[in-house]
């Protein structure tokens, strides 16, 4: 008997300062659409600027990422972030910001909690712009924090990350499959 498996897809919001963690995210996605993803009957497709981006040296960084352009593609999406908000753009602060502020979806978003170098203290307005996205997002407790330079760090974001993909596509299957 064939097998109907729901495919839902998951845009990975990671600016360069958390490359460790938009691995270990990877890494969680392929482990569960094997493991539970089997057992729900569904799969994520996660899209990545490095998987889903086409390198062009005629346009700007922005433009070469055309799949996030058309962000209903997604149906939900993960953010990380510790220092950096990502590129800046024309009407954000940060293509990570657009990403999100633009998104209908759900987005689960994660911030890095490690103390600063002072060097990057250095990068004054960044980080400025960083706490007050994160104040004003834990503020309304729509965000989880994990210490980036513990032990086990990354693997106790890839456990609550896995928690929270199942509950995420648990309801969006929940969804889909009540519409007739």
């Amino acid at each position: 008997m064939a097998k109907t498996t729901a495919e839902f897809r998951c845009l990975l919001i990671c600016p360069s300062d958390v490359r460790a963690e938009r691995d270990a995210l990877s890494d969680v996605v392929v482990k569960w659409n094997a493991v539970i993803g089997e057992g729900l009957g569904a799969r994520i497709q996660l899209s990545r600027w490095e998987t889903h981006g086409v390198p062009d040296a005629s346009a700007s960084p922005r433009q070469t990422l055309q799949f996030i352009d058309d962000l209903t593609l997604c149906d939900f999406g993960v953010a990380v972030f510790w220092t950096h908000l990502g590129t800046p753009q024309a009407d954000y602060f940060s293509g990570s910001i657009e990403q999100i502020r633009k998104r209908g979806a759900r987005i689960l978003v994660y911030f890095n909690t490690a103390a600063l170098e002072p060097e990057m203290l250095l990068l004054h307005e960044m980080a400025r712009k960083m706490r007050e996205f994160k104040t004003k997002l834990l503020a309304d407790e729509v965000a989880w924090e994990y210490n980036g330079r513990e032990d086990n760090s990354i693997a106790n974001l890839c456990e609550q990350a896995t928690l929270h993909l199942t509950g995420v596509v648990t309801e969006l299957l929940t969804r889909q499959r009540a519409q007739p």
